[in-house]
This record gives structure tokens, sequence and C-alpha cells, in this order.
């Protein structure tokens, strides 16, 4: 059973922006996401992407599949493209929420932009602001808080 759904913006957040790039901190960002990863499937979440670009090439693809993030392996409307605004990425993440039939509590937008991450939460998904163009060890501790929280939460109501 699934628990719940990490979903990626991939620009700024999974691929590296350019100031990113420029600071040397490609690597670290690469392993951070990798390490977000495994701690959503940890917790039995899944993966899944909601992203402003209007298609994920196969260059792409392959670098998802180098840092354990399968698209092949997502159900269908798992994958968002096309999600400029942030009310659309919003819209992005009802679809996400219904391919995965979880609660919206239980979906979690891990975007770059602030104003994606605020219009999630104002939906009544988790959120969370992805700083410094790439994921960072912080990103990753700050993901494990959330995943405890949760995790003591179900056990207190479940």
């Amino acid at each position: 059973m699934v628990s719940g759904v990490c979903v990626f913006d991939l620009d700024g957040t999974v691929v590296p922006n350019m100031k990113a790039k420029r600071k040397g901190r490609r690597r670290a960002g690469e392993t951070a996401v990798k390490d977000m990863v495994n701690q959503c499937e940890a917790y039995g979440y899944e993966v899944a992407i909601n992203t402003a670009r209007s298609r994920v090439s196969s260059n792409i693809q392959k670098f998802l599949g180098e840092l354990g993030i399968y698209m092949d392996d997502m159900p269908d409307g798992a994958v968002q493209t096309g999600r400029h605004s942030s009310r659309s990425k919003a819209r992005g993440l009802h679809h996400i929420q219904e391919a995965y039939q979880v609660p919206a509590e239980n979906v979690i937008l891990f975007d770059d932009l602030l104003r994606n991450v605020k219009r999630a939460r104002q939906n009544g998904y988790a959120g969370m602001h992805i700083r410094g163009g790439v994921m960072s060890h912080r990103d990753v501790q700050q993901g494990h808080g959330y995943f405890q929280t949760v995790s003591h939460l179900c056990t207190e109501h479940g």
C-alpha cells in the first residue's frame, strides 16, 4: 500500500539551475536527491514529477534514472508536464493524488519556487521549498523531520 507521494519539480530542484552549476553544487545535489528518493521509499512513499517542462526528454529521464527516479514505473497521471503557474502546479498535484489514491496531506511537493510550495499548502498538500537551485543535505534533513512527524501522527491516530 502507498503511504503517500513525493512529487519533485525538475528545474532548480532535481536538475540544478545555472547558479548551482556555477557554484559546483551539482554533485552534492545529485547525492541529496538520491538520499531524498531513498527516504521517500523507506517511508512507503512513491515518486512523481510535476514540472513546467513541456515534456521530459530522454536525457533527463536517463539522469532521473541515475538518481533512482524511474518514470516508466509510474502510473498514468504521475508525471505532470507543462505546469508553469502555481495554480497549474496545484492542479498537477491533484492529478498525481488521484493517480496514487492518497490523501492530499500525504502528497509532498519539493519545489524551488516558494509560490508553488505556498499554493500547494493552500490546497491541502505538503510542500518543501528547495533553496539554492538544487536539493541540498539540509533539505534532506528537513524531509526526514517531515516523515518522522507524519509517521508519529499516523501511529497516534491509526
